[in-house]
C-alpha cells in the first residue's frame, strides 16, 4: 500500500527538516537541460526574480487572510522551483499550498518563515556559484 500525497512527511512537515547539502541539485538540473551554462545562468536568474514577485504576494495574502491567493501563489513558486531542481523549496511551497484552506495561521506563518529562510538559501548558492 503507498502513501498518498498528503501521507507523505514531506507533504506534511517540510519545514520540520534541516536542510543538508545544496538547496539546488545542480547534477540533476544539467541531467535534464544539458551542460548548457548559459542557459542554467538563465534559468536560475529567471527563478531568483520570480521569487522576489512572489514571495510578497505570499506574505500579504497571509496578512490579510485571503488562502486561495496564498495557495495560487504557493503554487506558482512550487512549479518555478521544481525547474530548477530546488527540492526543499518546492515541498515547503508544496505544503504551503495544500495548507492553504485548512491549517491555522501560525501553521502557515511557520512554513512561510521555513520557505523565506530556503529561499535566501537558495540565492545565496546561486550568487555565490556565479549564476
Amino acid at each position: 500500500m503507498s502513501p498518498t500525497d498528503d501521507d507523505r512527511p514531506d507533504a506534511q512537515d517540510a519545514g520540520a527538516t534541516t536542510p543538508a547539502g545544496p538547496p539546488i541539485d545542480m547534477t540533476r538540473l544539467r541531467t535534464l537541460i544539458g551542460e548548457d551554462d548559459e542557459f542554467v545562468r538563465e534559468l536560475c536568474q529567471a527563478f531568483v526574480s520570480t521569487t522576489d514577485e512572489i514571495l510578497p504576494k505570499l506574505e500579504k495574502a497571509l496578512a490579510i487572510g485571503d488562502r486561495a491567493d496564498l495557495a495560487a501563489a504557493a503554487h506558482k513558486l512550487k512549479g518555478g522551483s521544481q525547474s530548477i531542481c530546488a527540492e526543499r523549496i518546492a515541498m515547503l511551497a508544496l505544503s504551503l499550498e495544500r495548507g492553504a484552506p485548512s491549517r491555522t495561521l501560525q501553521e502557515l506563518n511557520a512554513l512561510l518563515a521555513d520557505l523565506r529562510q530556503e529561499i535566501a538559501r537558495c540565492v545565496e548558492y546561486l550568487r555565490d556559484a556565479g549564476r
